[in-house]
């Protein structure tokens, strides 16, 4: 799970395997659906999962 720890969208990129444009495209979607939400550090922006975020992966977890 990419999320479990506050990461940057290069973080999020690399743990998924995935382009930095991609990961921020869909931290921003995540964003907007209130399951990640973005903290600011200095130059950096951090995502933790909301407790909406937490709420979804535990339901899924249960079901898988």
């Amino acid at each position: 799970q990419v999320l479990t720890t506050p990461a940057t969208t290069g973080e999020v990129a690399h743990r998924a395997r995935i382009s930095n444009a991609t990961a921020s495209q869909h931290l921003n979607r995540l964003s907007k659906a209130g399951l990640v939400e973005p903290h600011r550090s200095g130059i950096r922006v951090y995502y933790h999962l909301t407790q909406r975020g937490e709420e979804l992966i535990a339901l899924f977890e249960r079901i898988y």
